[in-house]
């Protein structure tokens, strides 16, 4: 007689009796139940079954077959088969298999499969109930594999408590504390005496583990919601607020594991902790550091980057996304050379690096996700990490725009004072300078020999009054006021000297004319 597991009068109609089954299965949330035909299509899916395997009942119900849940090498070794087989041969069939998610993901499952059947007790399909065991299989495989010493190291229980004891004693970086499920200290070993400043004998069978937990998860509970974590799932592992004997608090890694006895039952717990303080405290100067660092490259007004080996992008900073106009995400792991408008010279830029160890004013040009392109000057070097081994490029890049376009006006406004200087190709070819040159000197000698022969007439008795007649300097020089002619023979030496190619050009040019010495120009007689 099948047993009697509630009261008739709990459903009445037909239609009650849905809503108190679709009750149980919607608050089955830690059980997966499955109800399928026999031949395996899903025919009744819960919510425990919606969050253990990923699939929604819309998916699954009167469309997919359990086959979905199994793993393929169960399914090839007829393992399915096999267990609907001894459900319907012996009405159930108890065990663990693997199982298989929406995502692929495998877990192991302890899974109940019973016969449904009609009104006269023949088979119409499956009930399959299953839980994932993942945790609890781990933590019994670790426990059955873990042989720690052989049995010979101990003889008798005395000698079994000995060596207990000088393991604990012995271990002074670590605190090991037993208690039992109310929390009442019974064991204490030297490193919890020098982690928390309790002696043993102020504890051990007298003191609640609770003077150990700050004043603020006592309240709130927590070291009780810790004690049934463990207790749930065989084990738990955090970080935790402690305090010492003195009040000082402190952060600690803690593992709590149970402790039970030859049949199983929990009978305690066992603690191991360590103080982490200065692995925190070096973390958040690391941190400190990190940050520190990163404000020197983002208050950089250079486009700072840095790129693996091959070129590809590993860091910028936000001048470098300001002047590519890309996000620093869409920067990094994207190859250097795509943003310039000369990818090969990027590139080469790159291995030129790599070659010399560094390289400076490397001009490229750099061209935004707008089209904006942007003349820098590109500096970089290699880095390397503590062991020696080439990690990759720093490198900065400068905008010279402005640079570049202060070059050109001098370049376009030292081209125009030449051409307003030497117009029409006035001495612009080598050939012609030497030439006007040679013609200047050619000229100098002539004058030199035309005075000392001028010196030789006046001295000869016979020509005695030379010249007779005025020169047409001499002519020009008498007709002008008296007052000018004094400064008119003071400037006489210099107005000889004056080439005439001088004079056409500071006419041209509506400037002063220059002595030969300075446009070797050829000198006029006459002014």
């Amino acid at each position: 007689m099948p047993t009697k597991l509630f009261d008739s009068t709990i459903v009445g109609t037909a239609e009650e009796s849905l809503e108190f089954i679709g009750s149980i299965l919607e608050s089955s949330t830690e059980y997966s139940i499955i109800g399928k035909d026999l031949e395996g299509k899903i025919l009744l899916w819960n919510e425990g079954a919606r969050r253990l395997y990923g699939y929604e009942p819309e998916e699954v119900v009167g469309r997919a077959n359990s086959a979905i849940l199994h793993t393929p090498e169960d399914i090839a070794a007829g393992k399915p088969v096999a267990m609907q087989a001894a459900a319907l041969r012996d009405g159930k069939w108890e065990g663990t298999i693997t199982r298989r998610r929406k995502n692929g993901e495998q877990f192991t499952a302890r899974v109940v499969v019973t016969p449904r059947r009609d009104a006269i007790g023949k088979p119409i399909g499956l009930l399959l109930m299953s839980k994932d065991i993942t945790n609890e299989q781990r933590f019994a495989d670790e426990i059955s594999r873990a042989k720690l010493f052989d049995s010979a190291i101990v003889g008798d229980a005395q000698e079994a408590v000995n060596f207990i004891t000088n393991i604990l004693e012995s271990s002074t970086e670590y605190s090991v504390i037993g208690k039992d499920l109310d929390g009442k200290i019974l064991l204490w070993n030297e490193g919890a005496r020098r982690l928390y400043g309790y002696e043993p004998e102020e504890v051990v069978g007298k003191a609640n583990s609770s003077i150990l937990h700050v004043p603020e998860d006592v309240k709130s509970g927590k070291h009780r919601e810790i004690m049934q974590a463990a207790l749930r799932d065989g084990k738990w592992e955090g970080t935790l607020a402690r305090a010492r004997k003195n009040g000082q608090r402190f952060t600690a890694r803690v593992v709590i594991t149970p402790r039970r006895d030859a049949a199983g039952k929990a009978i305690g717990y066992l603690l191991i902790s360590k103080d982490i303080s200065d692995e925190i405290r070096l973390t958040e100067e690391l941190k400190a550091t990190q940050f520190y660092t990163r404000s020197l490259i983002e208050s950089n007004i250079d486009a700072l980057m840095t790129t693996d080996p091959v070129g590809v992008i590993t860091d910028v900073n936000q001048q470098m996304a300001a002047l590519t106009g890309y996000t620093r995400e869409g920067l990094i792991g994207s190859a250097f050379k795509n943003y310039f408008t000369d990818p090969q010279r990027a590139e080469e830029g790159i291995r030129l690096v790599l070659r010399e160890g560094k390289v400076t004013n490397y001009e490229l040009t750099a061209l935004s996700q707008q089209g904006k392109m942007t003349v820098v000057s590109y500096n970089a070097s290699t880095f390397r990490d503590a062991d020696g081994k080439l990690q990759g490029v720093f490198a900065a890049a400068r905008d010279i725009t402005a640079q570049k376009e202060l070059e050109t006006q001098l370049r376009e406004s030292q081209a125009y004072n030449h051409v307003r200087l030497f117009p029409s190709g006035t001495y612009r070819h080598p050939l012609r300078r030497l030439l006007c040159g040679q013609r200047a000197r050619d000229g100098r000698r002539k004058r030199n020999v035309g005075q000392r022969r001028g010196d030789e007439l006046r001295a000869d008795p016979s020509h005695q009054g030379w010249p007779r007649k005025p020169s047409l300097l001499q002519r020009r020089d008498f007709q002008r006021p008296h007052g000018q002619r004094a400064r008119h023979l003071r400037q006489r030496p210099r107005h000889h000297r004056a080439g005439g190619l001088a004079k056409a050009v500071g006419r041209r040019a509506r400037l002063q004319p220059r002595s030969d010495r300075s446009l070797g120009g050829r000198p006029r007689h006459g002014g």
